[in-house]
């Protein structure tokens, strides 16, 4: 965070190396879990990025990515995260069937909605993602991947708390947070 960020050589960045696979609006792709990354919190971008860089989470794909000599460095990290909280969230994001929103709504007020916010706009207090309107396959990927503790960097409260859903509690879970209206960046604030 001591860097400061440059958002049009993120753009860049972003363009000549992410767009293949997220998208060139950073939107994601649904059907292949790819997840949104446009108006996504910074300070969780970076986070995220360096956790994959230091192979602290396990992106195989993003990890020879972020070896690349133009990647490889606070500079790149910095000016990515930067770019990409900047930028204009998914308003078209994948849903599940819309079975169950009450379940899911229920349980994303009792269990998620403490650290992600009422209306899943995360925070930059501690790195926490802005998950409204984040792919529903992407959203479910996570999920499982939380409960069998593939994860490593959740917390253990999470990993239990996810590890105690049903199927069916993920399922709506993840549908009910894909629906959540994606909420506005800071930087995109009037």
């Amino acid at each position: 965070m001591a860097v400061q960020p440059d958002p049009r050589r993120g753009e860049d960045l972003y363009s000549e190396h992410c767009s293949n696979c997220h998208s060139p609006g950073a939107w994601g792709k649904g059907a292949a879990a790819v997840p949104a990354l446009a108006g996504q919190r910074e300070y969780y971008l970076l986070e995220q990025l360096v956790q994959i860089a230091s192979l602290e989470r396990n992106v195989p794909a993003m990890h020879r990515l972020l070896t690349e000599q133009e990647l490889d460095r606070p500079q790149a990290l910095r000016d990515l995260a930067a770019f990409l909280s900047q930028d204009a969230r998914n308003a078209l994001t994948e849903h599940g069937g819309g079975r169950d929103l009450d379940i899911g709504e229920r349980v994303y007020r009792q269990r998620c909605a403490m650290c992600h916010g009422n209306g899943g706009e995360g925070s930059d207090a501690e790195p926490i993602p802005a998950i409204a309107g984040q792919h529903y396959l992407y959203l479910l990927t996570q999920l499982h991947g939380f409960a069998a503790g593939h994860r490593g960097t959740a917390e253990p409260p999470v990993i239990s708390f996810v590890g105690g859903l049903s199927e069916r509690e993920t399922q709506a879970v993840a549908d009910y947070i894909s629906r959540l209206k994606s909420p506005v960046p800071d930087s995109q604030r009037p």
